[in-house]
């Protein structure tokens, strides 16, 4: 999915169509606390509208693009050597438990068992 995104907002010019700017906020804010109602108003579509034409092209939920984006960071800041709490504010996550829980779901750990189980 990070492919195609790339590809779609970066292939030489600014993509300046609603997915578009979605995919910008995707790639370049994704540890922002921006609400979905907010990128879908810079975008210019509703927020239904927005998930759904985002799950059409890329066949995975905005939401869950964010979450997993912000995952995937959290592991490598967690690698490099990083406590879960600051990880978590890095990350975007406006709370600990909710960073937790996002991490457990994906990992089935927690950060810091991830974290140890790899040193």
């Amino acid at each position: 999915v990070a492919e195609f995104i790339f590809k779609k907002s970066i292939d030489g010019a600014i993509d300046d169509t609603p997915f578009g700017k979605i995919c910008y906020f995707a790639e370049n804010r994704p540890y922002s606390s921006q609400k979905l109602s907010e990128v879908a108003s810079y975008s210019g579509l509703t927020a239904n509208y927005l998930c759904s034409l985002f799950k059409g092209k890329t066949g995975v939920s905005y939401n869950k693009y964010i979450k997993r984006k912000r995952l995937r960071t959290a592991e490598d800041l967690l690698l490099a050597g990083n406590q879960a709490k600051d990880v978590s504010v890095s990350c975007g996550y406006q709370s600990f438990s909710h960073f937790m829980s996002d991490f457990k779901e994906v990992f089935s750990i927690t950060p810091n068992a991830y974290k140890k189980l790899h040193e």
